[in-house]
């Protein structure tokens, strides 16, 4: 009966056990069925409806954007002005050619393998305690788009820069060509087929293996995306297409290129440089060569640039070179970077300028427009009055500190940036760089001085919370009843710049007045305020580079072609290119000492340091060769002949580097020893080896105690452990002259005559050397340039061709017949774009793409010139 009782006590207990256990080995089992669904299942559900998404896309795990709406930027004091209809579509844009068309580039920077078929698993096979239906949401990427926004700094209508129409008719750049034989003219259609060959089989090779995305890999048959993952191969290679005569490809990648959707990409931010040499570029120059007869490739480039003008929504209108293209990112206040490369700043202007003579839109042109006059103003204000260094200060900005016994009651004293945009405050070193010191003559170093800048320090203690919101309070109001200082703008005043490009809400940088104890206005941290300024040298370097070569070339390529482009009604591009080739002739070309003496020119580099002290090396590359034909377009567009030959020297000077290598390619960089007199220029090996050997390399020397110089060779110990490693190995020998170890440094380095240096061995299918050659056979009609080039296409063919396309090439001292000669496993689209299409035009009939119709962009894209006005 006890027994009884006790159960009775501990049966509500008894009972959650039973329960729990049946419930327990309900869901054990379950979970041994299902387990399968569970994980797999759900696997094999979202690959199918991946297979389902736009043909090719993959979603990038780093790119996947959830359902939250993005949380609103708070306003920053004045919220930018809601503009007039017409205002907030400044481009007229089409939105359905923005949004309707179907994305269907993949995003993925690799190939992935075909998917498995599978079928949607069937939910009511799973087992359940009622039989119910489990509902399972798929995952789905939400895939973010450009979208067109209001500009944080929109332009007035009447302030808009208008496209000159006045265009004057300028010289005859092409030579006249007289009747060829039918020998030559049998020779020149022979070559030519063999490049029109060359590219069937590497578009064959990209239609197959990398369709829609931006390269081939043409060893490995696979792909890369590199430039957006827009199809960069596919745009570029439209109008060499056409140009070619391959209608039916051409048709088939105008078709592939209408459903590119623009408004979005995998990438975070645009490169706008490549964007526009490769895209906008190859858009308008297919459009252009066709006839006008695609709209699509019009609409297209407008949708293009449309996204892309977002770019110049900056207080001075200087753009953005990369360029965060998301809502979120372009809800953001922004200004230009303090440090740009250059060529990326100024090459912009072709390619604007094309379409705004397309469309009639004069805000494409003013776009560009308006970094050609800040280059303009800052170009007798280089180091080097007439050329630009290799990098720029774009921001605008002078950042200002307000001195404490003067704040808000006179101008600020100008704060030199520092190269990263971030004071040392802001890292909490306590360090603030004072102004430079005004030196007529010489360029001093700024100095750096100790500052008060730990936590929140006043008078040695530290401020609560409130005791900060109060001075602030009363900081705020002083500052309110005293008004701005004089000299600065409206943004300045509001104090909303922050320099590493973004103008933040409630952002305080750490520029600011120091704080004193006995005013209430200093107590408070200003917040940073710029002083508006032109293009300015970027950072704190020692010195300055100026070159011809990477980062700087294009730019000064763009402005004697958008001088022709605008068919001469501008004088401002042509005087901006006159006094910096005026520059580049005094200071950059050079004459290599090689065996044999050669006639020819190179491009080298001027360095400027902060005492003015000006010094030059060879260093020089394939990027530079584009320099002879630009002398020579510029010789007959501003008939300054003087120039002609010395375009002709240049480009004989790539020439002769291509022939120099085994491979009979040039590499993408080198250097050369140089004669001191280059209108007396005799070979000298002595010379020569002076120039190569550097000095740690020089023998050693050691006095006996009479006059006898003696070089050190291997001691008994070094020849000994040589010999313990390899019983048959023989004592290395150290040269013990000047010649000894000149000729070992060129055995060991694989070094032609007269080269010092190759850094870069590579050949990447560059260019800019056939394209010299080209311009140089259209504007003299001399067919020695033709057999220059077929020799280099000879060259090129037998070393880079795969059994998908052409390869890259890791080492151009090496022929493809030696053991290690390597192929790099790729193909950039400037290949097919224009190093292809430049040997077909140099075999071609000279009224092809005549430089008196056209002017080719950096990307060799065709832009039509307008007709003289009547």
């Amino acid at each position: 009966m006890l027994g009884v009782v006790r159960l009775r006590r501990y049966r509500s207990l008894l009972l959650f056990v039973v329960i729990a256990v049946v419930v327990f080995t309900h869901f054990y089992s379950f979970g041994d069925s299902a387990s399968s669904f569970s994980v797999d299942k759900l696997k094999e559900y979202t690959s199918t409806v991946s297979k389902q998404s736009p043909q090719g896309v993959q979603w990038p795990v780093a790119e996947v954007e959830t359902h939250i709406p993005p949380p609103e930027i708070p306003p920053i004091d004045k919220p930018t002005p809601r503009p007039s209809e017409s205002e907030k579509n400044p481009l007229a844009a089409d939105k359905e050619s923005l949004h309707g068309a179907a994305h269907t580039v993949a995003t993925s920077s690799t190939k992935s393998a075909n998917p498995v078929k599978t079928s949607t698993p069937k939910l009511e096979d799973v087992p359940s305690k009622e039989q119910s239906t489990i509902n399972v949401a798929p995952v789905v990427p939400l895939q973010v788009h450009w979208e067109k926004s209001p500009e944080h700094y929109p332009l007035p209508e009447e302030s808009i820069i208008p496209l000159p129409k006045k265009y004057k008719k300028l010289p005859q750049i092409q030579a006249s060509f007289a009747q060829e034989s039918e020998t030559k003219r049998k020779v020149r259609i022979e070559r030519q087929d063999a490049v029109r060959e060359a590219m069937k089989h590497a578009w064959k090779g990209y239609k197959a293996h990398a369709w829609g995305h931006d390269e081939i890999m043409p060893v490995s048959a696979s792909y890369k995306d590199g430039f957006g993952g827009w199809g960069a191969t596919l745009v570029d290679s439209l109008d060499t297409l056409w140009i070619m005569g391959l209608e039916h490809e051409f048709l088939e990648a105008v078709k592939a290129t209408g459903k590119i959707d623009f408004t979005t990409t995998p990438m975070t931010k645009i490169p706008v440089f490549e964007t526009v040499i490769r895209y906008l570029g190859g858009l308008i120059g297919a459009y252009d060569v066709s006839g006008g007869k695609h709209q699509i490739l019009l609409d297209k480039a407008i949708e293009l640039a449309d996204m892309l003008y977002g770019i110049f929504d900056t207080p001075n209108r200087m753009p953005i070179l990369y360029f965060g293209w998301k809502p979120t990112q372009v809800a953001k206040q922004n200004r230009a970077d303090i440090r740009v490369v250059s060529a990326e700043l100024g090459s912009l202007t072709v390619e604007f300028t094309r379409l705004a003579q397309i469309t009639g839109n004069d805000r494409y042109y003013d776009a560009v427009q308006r970094i050609t006059d800040a280059l303009e103003e800052f170009q007798p204000k280089t180091s080097l009055p007439g050329m630009w260094p290799l990098s720029m200060d774009a921001s605008g900005c002078q950042v200002v500190k307000v001195p404490v016994e003067e704040q808000r009651k006179t101008v600020p004293q100008p704060v030199p940036l520092p190269s990263n945009g971030i004071f040392a405050e802001d890292v909490g070193e306590g360090k603030m760089v004072s102004p430079p010191v005004h030196n007529p003559g010489k360029r001093q170093l700024p100095q750096v001085q100790e500052i008060d800048w730990l936590g929140e320090l006043q008078g040695g203690k530290i401020l609560t919370e409130s005791e900060k919101d109060a001075r602030e309070k009363a900081a705020a109001a002083a500052a309110a009843a005293a008004g701005p200082p004089p000299g600065l703008t409206a943004e300045a005043q509001s104090g909303k710049i922050h320099h590493e490009g973004e103008i933040e809400p409630g952002r305080s940088n750490a520029i600011g007045a120091q704080l004193s104890a006995t005013s209430t206005v200093a107590a408070a941290k200003t917040s940073p305020s710029c002083l508006p300024q032109g293009l300015k040298n970027a950072g704190y370097q020692r010195e300055q580079k100026f070159t011809l070569g990477g980062m700087s070339d294009s730019l000064y390529e763009y402005l004697i072609k958008e001088y022709i482009l605008l068919g001469g009604a501008s004088d401002q591009y042509k005087k901006m290119y006159e006094s910096s080739m005026d520059i580049a002739k005094k200071y950059l070309f050079f004459r290599p000492l090689a065996d044999k003496s050669p006639d020819v020119l190179l491009s080298g580099n001027v360095y400027v340091n902060d005492a003015g002290d000006v010094s030059f090396d060879t260093n020089t590359g394939h990027l530079t060769c584009f320099t002879g034909g630009m002398l020579a377009l510029g010789a007959r567009a501003l008939g300054l002949e003087a120039d002609l030959e010395i375009g002709a020297k240049l480009t004989d000077g790539c020439v002769w580097a291509y022939f120099s290598m085994e491979s009979g390619i040039m590499p993408e960089g080198f250097q050369t020893a140089y004669c001191q007199d280059p209108e007396n220029c005799k070979f000298n090996p002595t010379q020569y080896y002076e120039q190569l050997v550097p000095k740690y390399r020089l023998p050693k020397k050691k006095v006996d105690g009479t006059t006898n110089v003696k070089r050190d060779g291997p001691t008994p110990a070094e020849k000994q452990r040589l010999q313990a490693i390899d019983p048959n190995a023989v004592p290395k020998e150290y040269p013990t002259t000047l010649e000894g170890v000149a000729k070992q440094m060129i055995e060991e380095e694989s070094l032609p005559s007269g080269f010092t240096k190759i850094g870069d061995r590579r050949y990447i299918l560059r260019p800019e050397a056939i394209e010299s050659v080209f311009i140089m056979y259209r504007l003299t009609a001399d067919t020695t340039w033709q057999d220059k080039g077929w020799k280099m296409w000879q060259a090129l063919e037998k070393a880079t061709r795969t059994e998908f396309a052409f390869s890259a090439i890791s080492d151009v001292t090496k022929s493809p017949s030696h053991p290690m000669f390597s192929q790099i496993d790729s193909m950039e689209s400037f290949f097919p774009a224009e190093t292809l299409k430049y040997y077909y035009l140099l075999f071609s009939e000279p009224d092809l793409i005549s430089l008196d119709d056209y002017v080719l962009n950096t990307e060799a894209h065709p832009l039509r010139r307008p007709q003289p006005s009547s």
